[in-house]
């Protein structure tokens, strides 16, 4: 996978003659925000526009036989994407990855080009909007766009997980051309390591693989290990942590042991930039959490799931490997009736464990992560 966050060219008022090319528009690299924002007394109106984004590609022929997608890491909020004047579909949630196949339409020899309709309105029907919120929302493709370039028959699925320190689970899907393959399974530790492996069919979608002598993820020493993949040409990894999170009366245990949290509630959003701000900020806001502020939890708000904000996510990740940080993955609903909110829970964590090109891996061993349904505050 490759990102594409240069040379594109951005619109406040989209229009069929934007989508063309027959309208310039002005120069601007992802992740980027519709509008910058004054430091005080905000409009949460100024963000408020339908606007467009368009960039050209190219795609080098030695790659025909391989299958290609595009990757959005996060479009505030309603996101129609064009590929070549071929409508690949509309996305409707700021806060989740999506992607489309551009296989059959690429141009080889030719420029290509893709364009996004978006919507960064108060859409009632779209999380997190629905009743008043006490915050701002702002607009813009603000995380990474990326294209990634897959064998016929690929790994589009991997989902580990630990129930205790003697197994791992793990369960795959596979899309493309039918293949008898075999599939390699490792378990590698932080020394890079194999410490266990099997060899499986593609019709074995769950398997268990026995481990000896592995380490606990706990908070205060976070072990963590890598599942490799491998179909043929196509490898995936995911990173995990042998650990199980109960409740016990009023204690929260990990591995049985009793851990206070100490925690803090935070939003992805910056000044004047909004969403839309580089790798290097997120693992700085990450930094001075853990280091500056002594926090061993943090709510993560409209981060939905593991893969959807990776710059926030794998800063957070990383702190796992330095000390007592335990990342949580927390989804807001405003105001949006029971059976809805439940749907579209159940959509976005198919499409994130489905779509984010990472796999659906959970985050450091097992569990499944908070789902809030609930009103929020007022703006």
């Amino acid at each position: 996978m490759y990102k594409i966050n240069n040379s594109w060219y951005f619109t406040e008022e989209y229009s069929e003659e934007f989508r063309r090319g027959e309208v310039q528009g002005t120069p601007v690299r992802i992740p980027h925000t519709v509008r910058e924002l004054p430091l005080h007394y905000a409009d949460h109106n100024s963000y408020q526009m339908v606007s467009g984004y368009r960039r050209k590609l190219k795609f080098d022929p030695a790659d025909k036989e391989k299958r290609h997608f595009i990757q959005f890491d996060g479009a505030a909020h309603i996101a129609t994407v064009w590929f070549n004047g071929t409508l690949l579909g509309t996305h409707s949630c700021g806060y989740t990855a999506f992607r489309y196949e551009l296989t059959d339409l690429i141009d080889w020899e030719g420029d290509n080009c893709v364009c996004v309709k978006l919507d960064s309105t108060e859409n009632p029907s779209i999380p997190p909007f629905g009743f008043v919120i006490d915050y701002l929302t702002y607009g813009g493709i603000y995380r990474d766009v990326s294209i990634d370039v897959r064998p016929r028959r690929y790994i589009h699925d991997m989902f580990v997980t630990t129930p205790d320190l003697t197994c791992v689970n793990v369960a795959l899907r596979y899309k493309g051309d039918a293949s008898d393959e075999p599939v390699l399974i490792e378990i590698i530790d932080e020394n890079r390591n194999i410490i266990a492996s099997k060899t499986v069919t593609q019709k074995d979608r769950k398997t268990e693989i026995a481990v000896k002598n592995v380490l606990p993820w706990t908070h205060y020493s976070p072990t963590l290990y890598t599942c490799r993949v491998s179909l043929g040409e196509d490898v995936k990894e995911t990173q995990f942590g042998f650990r199980r999170v109960t409740w016990k009366e009023n204690d929260l245990m990990i591995n049985g042991e009793p851990v206070f949290l100490r925690g803090l509630n935070r939003h992805q959003c910056f000044p004047y930039a909004g969403y839309a701000v580089p790798d290097a900020l997120q693992a700085e806001d990450a930094r001075i959490l853990k280091e500056e502020l002594g926090v061993n939890a943090v709510q993560l708000i409209f981060l939905v799931f593991l893969g959807t904000d990776v710059h926030t996510l794998s800063a957070l990740f990383e702190l796992h490997r330095m000390a007592e940080l335990i990342g949580a993955d927390i989804l807001q609903v405003q105001d949006i009736p029971e059976p809805q909110a439940i749907l579209i829970l159940e959509r976005r964590i198919a499409a994130n464990r489905l779509n984010d090109g990472r796999g659906g891996d959970d985050h450091a061993g097992g569990g499944p992560a908070d789902l809030h349904v609930g009103h929020g505050g007022q703006r």
